[in-house]
């Protein structure tokens, strides 16, 4: 399945795409995160996603973000 298969915006696709470069880039099964800088920011850009995927859902699903 595919986000659009969802009715998700390209714009949430996108963030989430690049969300999950962002963890593949780091190695963390391998490594963990570089800084924690890096690992903070990832976090929060995570809780946004989540609130913006919340909004394009919410009428079919309900959406829990955890850290």
């Amino acid at each position: 399945m595919e986000p659009a298969d969802f009715g998700l915006s390209e714009t949430l696709t996108d963030r989430l795409r690049a969300w999950y470069d962002a963890w593949e880039a780091e190695n963390l099964y391998e490594n963990g995160w570089s800084s924690r800088a890096k690992e903070r920011a990832w976090k929060a850009e995570g809780a946004s996603i989540a609130e913006q995927l919340r909004s394009e859902v919410k009428a079919f699903a309900d959406v829990e973000y955890d850290e």
